[in-house]
């Protein structure tokens, strides 16, 4: 098996030689319809077709590269040749060769959520809020988590407590649940481990799914939420590279949340003050550079508050160790991530950004992605976000019409 010049597989005798049937003038056919060369012939024959054969085998490998490279690269709905669905939504022409510090400010705008995409969390928040207060009068809804930092992405959930729950039964909390479903939401599940409740709904009309913690008195997610404020704050930048690691952790399968993703980026910003009004593409490759070959994950710890913090003992079991901001103690990282497969990833990803110096190479050279970031953030995925960024309807209150 061989490959025709335009890449589409083909039998090594189906090339179109010039010269008889097949490019032999002896050659002839029988009765079965197979072919009848002597062997001076053969010998003529493949002498003949060794450099055509040699050649077109060489685009071949080019295009199969082409093709493997980009197979979630590749366009689809609304795609256009030599662009990136970030860069069209940015107005940028199929032929532009943007920077990558210019890519990331574009993928953020373009992943951040738009008016409507607020407007449907908030309404979801105020009825989780209505719901709680039918069991618990004195309660009060605080959201933390990405949507409070503006980080979320589009499918990214909504991360509420409700504080000042007073005595949470499990009855309670049951019949919470089943007002929530009353309400056009889906049951995803509840954990009744005092003092840690928890509860996960989803609207499906909105796709939207609901992380609730309920509380008996105050909690200290507005406290965490406006401590990564001000890191975020005071690295602009680190921003850009959070959204486009969450997206690139969830296109990998990787099982790091969006928190973790955070307070890794900011740790990695604070490790090299010097440079904390660099541009978000520098910070990117040294992020991928840094976790994927620098980071000792089996001694250090992730630490907002300690750069060269070393491991806590409570997370020695741990294949990955990062701090809570507000309790060291605790390890916000899952327990079963694969180190070595993170290393992986981000080593690859590092490679393929490295290719890439400056503004984009020349068209005819051969790299993974049409882009420096789509190198790394898979393309095919996005293109119908694009259709979804034309102006929608208002949303409606779930049970309201």
């Amino acid at each position: 098996m061989s490959y025709t010049a335009s890449g589409s597989p083909t039998r090594r005798h189906d090339l179109d030689f010039a010269g008889g049937h097949h490019g032999g003038p002896a050659g002839h056919e029988d009765d079965t319809g197979t072919e009848d060369f002597s062997s001076d012939t053969m010998s003529s024959f493949r002498k003949m077709a060794r450099p055509v054969y040699r050649a077109a085998k060489a685009r071949s490998k080019k295009h199969r590269w082409a093709q493997s490279s980009s197979d979630q690269n590749s366009s689809g709905g609304g795609a256009e040749a030599g662009t990136v669905p970030w860069l069209k939504f940015a107005g940028c022409a199929p032929d532009d060769k943007p920077t990558l510090r210019y890519e990331m400010e574009c993928f953020r705008k373009f992943m951040s959520l738009t008016d409507a995409e607020k407007a449907s969390r908030n309404m979801l928040r105020v009825t989780v809020q209505e719901q709680a207060e039918s069991f618990w009068p004195t309660c009060s809804t605080k959201v933390y988590g990405s949507f409070a930092l503006s980080l979320s992405l589009p499918d990214s959930d909504i991360d509420m407590n409700i504080e000042q729950c007073g005595e949470i039964t499990k009855d309670t909390m049951d019949d919470f649940m089943l007002s929530m479903t009353a309400r056009g939401f889906e049951n995803c599940g509840s954990l009744y481990a005092p003092p840690f409740v928890f509860c996960k709904c989803k609207h499906p009309k909105m796709n939207i799914t609901c992380n609730i913690c309920l509380t008996p008195g105050t909690s200290h997610v507005r406290e965490s939420v406006r401590n990564i404020q001000k890191l975020l704050d005071k690295y602009p930048e680190a921003g850009s590279v959070i959204m486009a690691i969450r997206t690139m952790h969830q296109q990998s399968n990787l099982p790091l949340s969006g928190f973790c993703s955070t307070l890794m980026v900011l740790r990695l910003c604070q490790l090299y003050p010097d440079d904390e009004h660099r541009d978000a593409g520098e910070i990117l490759k040294t992020f991928l550079r840094h976790y994927s070959t620098e980071f000792d994950y089996k001694t250090k710890s992730i630490d907002v508050h300690d750069v060269n913090a070393s491991k806590p003992p409570a997370h020695c079991d741990s294949p990955v160790s990062i701090c809570d901001p507000l309790d060291a103690n605790n390890n916000v990282a899952p327990d079963t991530v694969p180190i070595q497969r993170i290393r992986i990833v981000y080593a690859g990803c590092a490679q393929a950004l490295d290719k890439w110096n400056g503004p984009a190479t020349p068209a005819d050279a051969v790299f993974r992605g049409r882009t420096p970031l789509a190198t790394i953030v898979a393309v095919k995925p996005l293109w119908d976000r694009c259709d979804r960024l034309r102006p929608a309807a208002v949303p409606v209150r779930p049970g309201k019409g």
